[in-house]
Parts: C-alpha cells; sequence; structure tokens
C-alpha cells in the first residue's frame, strides 16, 4: 500500500494572517449508511457560527473545515460546547488510543474530536481529484480546552475523486477499502522538531459537501 505523509504541510494554513487570503464557506458531513466520519449531531458547520471557522482558497482550491476557530474565547470551549467531528470506528477492526482525552470517555469505538479536515484541491478549477487528512487539535487537560496545534493526524491513501455540483459546491467521498487512513501522532523533539509516530491503519468512509458563502 502506498503511504502518503503530509507532514510538511499539516501545519500550513492554521489561522491568522493565512486564513485572511481565504474566502469561507460552509461544510456538511453526510452522516449516511456505513460512513465513520459523521458530524456532532448540530447540522452544518457555517464559518463564524458556533465557533466553528471554515476557509477556501479560490486560488489554489484549498478547503478547511475547522471545528474550533483559533481565538482565545473558542479554544476555551469544553468538551459539550465546542463542536467536533464524530468518529467511529469499526468494532471489528483494530481500535485507536484516546484521541481527544476527554476524562469521562470510556468509549474508543466513538471520538468526539475537535479537528481541522483538510481537502487539498476541493475548488481548484482543474483539479479532479484531491488529498485528504485530518487533523486532531490539541486538549489541555487541565483546563478541557483546545488549541491550534495538532496532536494526531489521519491520512487517507487513497485520493478522493471531487465532484462538482450545480449549485457550485463540490462534493468528495471516500468509501470501502478506499477509506483507509493512516494515523500519525505528532511528538515533538528536541530543537522544536516534531516526529511523526504511526499508530496503523483504519478505515473511516465519508461523504463532505463544501460550498463557499457568497
Amino acid at each position: 500500500m502506498k503511504r502518503l505523509l503530509f507532514v510538511s504541510l499539516s501545519f500550513c494554513c492554521g489561522a491568522g494572517a493565512a486564513l485572511a487570503q481565504h474566502g469561507f464557506g460552509t461544510g456538511r458531513l453526510h452522516d449516511e449508511a456505513g460512513d465513520r466520519v459523521l458530524s456532532d449531531d448540530r447540522g452544518i458547520y457555517i464559518h463564524g457560527q458556533d465557533c466553528v471557522s471554515v476557509a477556501v482558497a479560490t486560488s489554489d482550491g484549498f478547503y478547511q473545515l475547522r471545528t474550533v476557530s483559533n481565538t482565545a474565547t473558542c479554544n476555551g470551549q469544553t468538551w459539550g460546547v465546542r463542536r467536533t467531528l464524530t468518529l467511529a470506528f469499526d468494532t471489528d477492526g483494530p481500535m485507536p488510543p484516546d484521541l481527544d482525552l476527554a476524562p469521562s470517555d470510556s468509549d474508543s469505538s466513538t471520538e468526539s474530536v475537535p479537528a481541522r479536515f483538510i481537502v487539498w484541491k476541493l475548488f481548484h478549477k482543474k483539479a479532479t481529484t484531491t488529498a485528504v487528512s485530518i487533523l486532531i487539535l490539541t486538549v489541555d487537560l487541565a483546563s478541557g480546552g483546545t488549541t491550534q496545534d495538532a496532536a494526531w493526524e489521519f491520512v487517507y491513501q487513497t485520493q478522493a475523486v471531487i465532484v462538482r455540483n450545480p449549485d457550485g459546491s463540490r462534493s468528495v467521498s471516500l468509501t470501502g477499502d478506499d477509506a483507509v487512513v493512516e494515523l500519525l501522532q505528532y511528538v515533538p523533539q528536541a530543537g522544536r522538531k516534531v516526529k511523526p509516530v504511526s499508530y496503523g491503519f483504519f478505515n473511516l468512509p465519508f461523504h463532505l459537501t463544501a460550498a463557499p458563502l457568497p
């Protein structure tokens, strides 16, 4: 199996000035039968609402659904308040380590995680496929809040096909064996370097529809 690592790209587009050049939009995860990357039961993710940040770069097609905007107020939100992605793992397969570190979380088969869902060329004029990854944001155990830093990343091993919808939105999905991800943990090293450590491969099908706001 070909392994794709986006280590150098994972932290390029976090917040602040980098997003100031982006248009903003919406994202909806379709909780269809078999999907394992789900919404948090609060409907569509809309930029600027409920501390969500959704960015679209029209120049290179970059798209990011960030469940926790990178502000002090939003990062300070804790479990049950902040928006999340829901990851439902196949209980017949391998179980991942605890991703969100919630003290009351005793079921590792379902994780509600603060995350950045990244699709690299979703709105690019000529792109027909795109790489996809999900960054799991670091949680402060003492406060329960989060930061802009990523502790984990799910890297999809297959590029997703881009579907251009009549209303101008774009859809991407990966199903079945195409939805295999490698789980990487980012471990700080001496000199502030970050080393990715693999925790194995998992199956996380998803279906996302995204659109820039007018």
